[in-house]
């Protein structure tokens, strides 16, 4: 049995939580009430609960205060924090000391033994190498059994969307998606910068909401997660357009809108009898992304989702791709932001464009950045140089517009690339200085800047580009040069053409006098009367 510890310094608000709880059901014993921050954290010290249910406004120290006190005595206790809406302040130093979850007031029965459920798994997963034996599992006949076996067939792989008919999900889980059927598709977005744990615990809270919610609102339901979204699949309770859509929404966004800056959207589509599940999905989908073109509606239809270009390309152009490519191969940040600017402002001002040409360019670019910069990879510092791609796509699929997610991008490709670059010129070996080396060895071989390039560990044409800054002539001059000079002096020697021509790097005779006539001016012959 845990031992839990409630603190609050409304004692009408503890009393009700003491009545409110199952304890004994939950394996739980309510071992003391605090009326403060300060004794709060006394009783944690002597009595060492392993759950704290905690206000999160206390008066002599926060309930923030408190778990930070109790980290930092090292002690190993699970923090559910009650608040009332918008005044979670320090929700992100919350998630930082280890908060399991959150109630909001008033106070609901079952989010508060969802919450106390949360933390007792998470004790048990210290405890048992098999969390999972802690949790018995549903009867086979309960709906509840049928819509998680639904779930977990379907996440791993077991049964495909594109399989599920409403046939077989009849036949095969006893579940009726006739009638008024729907797929609501849940995005959680955020204006600004979030932490990936607090976007799972929202996450978290909503999907608790609608498994404790959801026999009120559907005749049946199932519920399915991925990387960045809800996916909801149910049936209205009467044989009728599914009502209350925006007030479903509602009841959501209140539950996630203790976090300042983070916003419900829904896409809904029908569901049609004899169709499988990935239809109106993909549908509900769609029609949920129309949030990145229209910021402040957060309730999108799949009949009025009706932009129709997919690729990037047919918007940006190739051209603009090509110089995009270009200014990274040289680690030109300015260019490269720029032509990231022009680019979102193409697709905010074209209505046809879609949030999948938006992100199939966002990966694009993503992926050109990578291959690019893979050419100054070397040695232990390689993996420094690499955008995380999959963690920043998954940033930018949760902000709020097309504004928002072009910025976004623009700073993090910008600050990379400067990192980068400066990285590169900041190497002990100058990479010109020693180009430079190796033309003096080496000016009598084949050589080219792409064999140079590789030896100094960078893109050719990256150091095409150093190499004309520093020295004011390209790489291909630059060895011309070098080998006239040498040929010069082996004419005054009096050595043959052909031996000259063979010792500075040239097998043809003819082509080394035609080059040595357009470089000095006069051909080898007349310089060497020159010198005799």
């Amino acid at each position: 049995m845990y031992k839990v510890l409630l603190a609050d310094d409304e004692i009408h608000v503890c009393q009700l939580i003491q009545y409110l709880v199952d304890w004994q059901g939950l394996g739980l014993e309510l071992i003391a009430i605090a009326s403060s921050g300060v004794d709060a954290f006394e009783q944690i010290v002597t009595q060492e609960p392993d759950i704290v249910i905690s206000d999160i406004r206390m008066s002599g120290f926060s309930g923030i205060d408190l778990m930070e006190k109790v980290r930092g005595l090292g002690k190993d206790c699970r923090f559910v924090l009650i608040s009332g809406y918008r005044q979670f302040e320090y929700a992100q130093k919350a998630i930082q000391y280890g908060v399991i979850d959150y109630v909001v007031k008033p106070i609901k029965k079952n989010e508060l033994e969802a919450a106390l459920q949360k933390a007792i798994r998470d004790l048990e997963r210290k405890r048992r190498p098999d969390p999972a034996a802690a949790v018995p599992p549903p009867a086979e006949d309960t709906a509840r059994y049928r819509r998680e076996r639904l779930a977990a067939d379907i996440q791993n792989g077991v049964l495909l969307l594109q399989d599920a008919t409403t046939h077989r999900l009849r036949e095969a889980y006893g579940m009726d998606f006739s009638g008024a059927c729907y797929a609501m598709d849940w995005r959680f977005l955020c204006h600004g910068a979030y932490s990936d744990e607090t976007f799972r615990m929202l996450e978290g809270k909503v999907a608790i909401w609608i498994e404790h919610q959801g026999e009120l609102w559907f005749q049946d339901f199932v519920l399915l997660r991925d990387s960045s979204s809800l996916l909801l699949i149910c049936v209205a309770a009467q044989d009728e357009n599914l009502p209350g859509f925006h007030l479903i929404r509602e009841e959501c966004q209140a539950v996630i809108s203790i976090f300042s800056g983070w916003e419900a959207v829904v896409g809904v589509s029908p569901l049609v009898e004899g169709q499988a599940l990935d239809v109106p999905a993909r549908a509900a989908q769609r029609a949920c992304e129309e949030y990145l073109f229209d910021a402040g509606q957060n309730l999108h239809y799949s009949s009025d989702a009706a932009r129709s270009i997919d690729d990037f390309h047919a918007v940006i152009g190739f051209d603009a791709c090509a110089r995009l490519v270009s200014a990274m191969q040289i680690l030109d940040a300015d260019a490269v932001c720029e032509l990231l600017r022009d680019a979102f402002r193409i697709f905010q001002s074209q209505p046809q464009v879609s949030a999948r040409a938006v992100f199939g360019y966002i990966d694009w670019v993503l992926g050109e950045i990578n291959h690019s910069l893979s050419a100054f990879n070397s040695g232990e510092d390689s993996a420094a140089h690499y955008l995380d791609r999959t963690g920043l796509l998954h940033e930018l699929a949760h902000l709020s517009s097309v504004g928002l997610v072009g910025s976004r991008l623009t700073v993090a490709v910008s600050a990379h690339l400067g990192q980068v670059r400066d990285a590169v010129r900041n190497t002990e070996n100058q990479p010109v200085s020693i180009v430079k080396g190796i033309v003096a060895r080496r000016y009598m071989e084949p050589l080219s800047l792409n064999d140079v390039a590789a030896e100094v560990n960078l893109n050719p044409v990256y150091l095409s580009v150093l190499f004309k800054k520093e020295t004011g002539t390209n790489f291909k001059d630059y060895l011309t040069g070098v080998r006239i000079d040498t040929a010069k002096s082996l004419l005054r020697k009096k050595e043959s053409l052909a031996e000259v021509a063979e010792k500075v790097g040239y097998k043809d005779a003819k082509y080394f006098s035609k080059l040595f006539t357009r470089v000095v001016g006069v051909n080898p012959t007349q310089y060497r009367k020159l010198y005799n």
